[in-house]
């Protein structure tokens, strides 16, 4: 008698390997001390305090890596710095360097793309120097208002020109605003979390975030449901935004 062969698919197959959980001792990200830099000129510096997580710590700022966390020779801008510990747990601080005598951009006002659509704006407020002032975003044409609409998930730079040639620059993301606790904890609760018991805390959804994208994406998780393109479009803009706890 010839038996048949019966394959089963069972949650064992579907657990992962175990990552660092970063939210059991998150790192703490501050700026030690700061200069201003004269207008048009590098003189600018900042230096970076750090707690928690696993020393050493290693920061990334444009690509150059160092182990200090201080940096000098700064024109006036917005400087995005990445914290990485021992563990390859990171964390983002921005730091604004001011003219002393110049333009300097006060704030951003941002406003959510929306998964897969380009509704975002970045407004901007300028104070000090010479009026008027121009305004470009991304290197692109000058102009007098200090809105730029339409804009799609993605990191901007905008660029404060006085009248007197005076300039400032800051960075800012403009993000999908996809919300974990309304759009993606649901599905996760629904067709993820039977064979992945750990899924039960948001640092491990947030430490395997990426991972979660792909499996979702690629068909792959989970093993017993098929998820619409919708709720794939939503777990990957999420993760785009930096899998937050929002």
């Amino acid at each position: 008698m010839v038996l048949p062969l019966i394959y089963m698919v069972s949650c064992t197959s579907e657990q992962a390997e175990e990552e660092v959980d970063c939210s059991v001792s998150p790192l703490v990200l501050s700026v030690a001390s700061s200069s201003e830099a004269a207008c048009n000129q590098a003189t600018g510096s900042f230096a970076l305090s750090v707690s928690g997580g696993q020393s050493p710590y290693s920061f990334n700022l444009n690509n150059e890596i160092n182990t200090t966390g201080s940096y000098s020779s700064l024109d006036a801008g917005s400087y995005e710095v990445t914290v990485t510990d021992a563990a390859g747990c990171s964390e983002n601080i921005t730091v604004s360097i001011d003219n002393t005598n110049g333009v300097n951009l006060q704030n951003l006002v941002i406003t959510d793309a929306g998964c897969g659509a380009t509704n975002g704006s970045i407004e901007v407020s300028a104070s000090g120097g010479t009026e008027p002032y121009s305004y470009t975003i991304n290197g692109g044409t000058s102009q007098q208002e200090p809105t730029f609409s339409n804009l799609s998930p993605g990191s901007y730079e905008i660029e404060v020109t006085d009248a007197s040639g005076c300039s400032s620059t800051q960075s800012g993301t403009v993000l999908t605003g996809v919300s974990f606790s309304a759009s993606v904890e649901p599905i996760i609760n629904q067709y993820c979390i039977k064979c992945h018991s750990e899924f039960g805390t948001f640092g491990t959804i947030q430490a395997k975030s990426s991972n979660i994208q792909s499996r979702t994406s690629s068909g792959d998780m989970p093993r017993d449901a098929t998820l619409t393109q919708e709720q794939k479009d939503l777990i990957a803009c999420w993760v785009e935004d930096g899998a937050l706890n929002n």
